[in-house]
């Protein structure tokens, strides 16, 4: 992990589950070789063993490292965490010497002093070591090997004198392979104690904090500390302990969780959720999660899906001055064809980029060109009316269903498909064909049926363009046809231009009108402040709504085109680049209490909608839709409810934007 020559590089590691074998009675060693031996194919940087004598008894940490150092190259290897005031410290310093050396200076040790719990305290009894005073043992028992390994270096002592243990001789012992011995990294909680230790004694921080904002603080505190301590403020390499149950179904995932901690701990997800980091649900949302947890880097790699070909490792960028930079620096190319382009969508690259969204000027800018008169402020102004008729119409049929009903079904999806289906020259009937397919389209969890879903809607947009260049509509498609018999673009751009505006149109404003309105359901404080002003308050509330959900999901994407710095890293030529909206959006030092709707707060900041060449044409008609739909939703039915008592059920998982799968109401 500190290996890295990028600063600022979060490296992923795994646990070998010796602890779960453990549990099953089985404690071979192969199977855990192969497990380490598959980690290092699969791309994880380092490879970790528990370890406990007698409360959770498995396989010794330092012997099975080293035979997983035999079987692996790259991999770094490390303890999590090593109960060092369990083993006579001479002994220690030699054996883990002989590892450092079996796995040519691959070695991180991360050290515990052991829980304050029964088990713990048993543990030490049986080891015939006090439990009272372990911490300082532990401290002594670093220094007292940082001594040995350093001992046989030019003019350095060769003994050692603490309050426990007075040794000399220290230099006869095999040196390790690493001058000086492995990185120490302290395994512990916050507490100002314990911080004060890692910033004047540990080269690295492993705790287990549930909490992403105090993680982050404990994090710039240690920085501090280690100033004060005359080190470096980036001495001390920041970590992470975590478990994370990784299933495409959420609630699947917390049940998994939850049945591993009963037992492995005897304790409830519920009881240990307060005490150590806790994950679970998608591949994406642990991702996520993660992310929370690096909010002093400016960007980290990790891997994204890259079509139907697998993974790639991109970086990530989080902080709101760095998005905003990578947003409009013209060294971050678009281009979905260039050498290490990432690809979010779960379809194959068919040669051309699938939209200009994916292009770089000129090309970008001569098809964008294109559609800019239909998405002005003054075109978009001449459309209210036929809006404003349409959400009558929807909000009446919403009013003729019997309660509960499906608001999402009724209202917040059909209301922009259709909207962006007229726009288009699409007939209103075949509106849901386009909704499912489109959101098969967005889908990360079948890439079958994404690719399938994709081509569908091709072909017909295909088939809706041949027919406009025979006859030609009023519409855009129409418009376009006309220009491609004069020569000015081909069917394919045609058809890339019809699928991006009708999947961005109408994914993003269904999606932000149905979390806006259950955001008000949910918040009967927020509503009424909203509602008594609706004029003054609901555009503002729309602005605030967008930068708080921020839809996109990482779905930004870039390559770089030559090295660059972003964000104190180099991004080297090559590199794939993920721009998070969600994050800067949330970015303390823009939007304080980033995670509360304040519609008294300055949005204009925020990037829901982008920034620069590829600003989004459809905002101006995305914020008339969502204000003419939430303003007549509330005036219309005053009474609105939330008819559940579980909102989290009714996110969607797994797709590009965020948004919901449905929205029980009543009134």
């Amino acid at each position: 992990m500190t290996d890295d020559p990028r600063p600022g590089v979060p490296r992923v590691g795994v646990l070998l589950p010796t602890g779960e074998h453990a549990l099953a009675g089985d404690f071979a060693a192969a199977p855990l070789l192969e497990f380490a031996r598959r980690a290092e194919q699969l791309g994880f940087d380092s490879v970790w063993a528990g370890d406990s004598l007698t409360a959770r008894p498995r396989l010794d940490p330092l012997v099975l490292l080293s035979a997983v150092g035999a079987v692996t190259s790259e991999v770094t290897l490390g303890t999590a965490a090593l109960t060092a005031a369990l083993r006579p410290p001479l002994a220690g310093a030699n054996t883990i010497a002989a590892l450092d050396q079996v796995c040519d200076s691959r070695l991180v040790l991360g050290l515990g002093a052991g829980f304050p719990i029964p088990e713990s305290e048993a543990e030490f009894a049986a080891a015939g070591v006090p439990f009272e005073g372990r911490v300082g043992r532990l401290d002594e028992t670093a220094a007292l090997w940082r001594a040995a390994w350093r001992s046989t270096r030019q003019g350095a002592p060769t003994g050692f004198e603490g309050r426990r243990w007075r040794i000399e001789g220290l230099d006869r012992l095999p040196a390790p392979h690493r001058p000086g011995g492995p990185p120490l990294w302290l395994a512990s909680s916050d507490t100002p104690r314990v911080l004060e230790r890692v910033a004047r004694l540990y080269d690295g921080w492993l705790p287990f904090l549930p909490s992403a904002e105090a993680y982050g603080r404990a994090r710039r505190r240690i920085e501090e500390l280690a100033v004060a301590a005359g080190r470096p403020a980036d001495a001390v390499t920041p970590a992470l302990y975590a478990t994370l149950a990784v299933d495409t179904d959420r609630e699947r995932a917390r049940r998994e969780l939850d049945h591993y901690l009963r037992q492995y701990y005897g304790r409830t997800l519920e009881q240990m959720s307060p005490l150590q980091a806790y994950a679970w649900g998608s591949a994406e949302e642990c991702v996520e999660w993660l992310a929370g947890r690096s909010a002093g880097t400016a960007s980290q790699r990790h891997p994204i899906p890259a079509g139907t070909v697998g993974s790639q490792l991109a970086w990530l960028v989080t902080r709101y001055p760095d998005v905003h930079q990578a947003l409009k620096d013209p060294r971050l190319s678009a281009d979905e064809l260039a050498p290490g382009a990432p690809v979010r969508l779960q379809v194959p690259q068919e040669g051309r980029p699938s939209s200009f969204l994916r292009m770089d000027d000129p090309e970008h800018s001569r098809l964008r060109g294109m559609i800019v008169p239909e998405f002005t402020a003054r075109r978009v102004r001449g459309m209210e009316p036929a809006i404003q008729r349409l959400v009558d119409e929807l909000l009446d049929e919403l009013g003729a269903l019997p309660r509960p009903a499906d608001l999402h079904d009724v209202f917040s999806m059909r209301l922009p498909t259709l909207v962006i289906a007229r726009l288009l020259g699409v007939p209103d009937e075949d509106s849901e064909f386009f909704t499912a397919k489109t959101r098969g389209a967005l889908s990360q969890g079948d890439p079958e049926a994404s690719y399938a879903a994709f081509l569908d809607m091709s072909r017909y947009l295909e088939d809706m363009v041949d027919r406009s260049v025979r006859a030609p509509g009023d519409d855009l498609i129409g418009r376009l046809a006309t220009r491609q018999v004069a020569g000015e673009i081909t069917r394919d751009e045609i058809v890339g231009i019809a699928r991006l505006v009708l999947v961005a149109g109408h994914e993003t404003t269904t999606n932000q009108i149905a979390l806006s309105t259950l955001s008000l359901l949910q918040d009967r404080e927020l509503r009424a402040r909203v509602l008594a002003d609706p004029a003054g308050l609901i555009p503002r509330y729309i602005e605030e709504s967008m930068r708080f959900w921020s839809l996109s999901q990482d779905a930004i994407l870039r390559v770089a085109l030559e090295d660059m710095d972003l964000g104190g890293v180099t991004v080297h030529k090559g590199e794939a680049v993920v721009i998070s909206i969600p994050a800067a959006n949330h970015d303390e030092s823009v939007f304080p209490d980033a995670g509360r709707i304040d519609v008294h707060r300055d949005t204009s900041p925020h990037l829901q909608w982008g920034l620069g060449p590829h600003y989004c044409l459809g905002a101006p008609l995305a914020r008339l839709e969502m204000e003419l739909a939430l303003t007549s939703l509330f005036r219309r039915f005053p009474g609105l409810e939330l008819a559940t008592d579980d909102a989290n059920s009714l996110f969607r998982r797994e797709t590009v934007f965020h948004g919901l799968t449905s929205l029980p109401v009543s009134w």
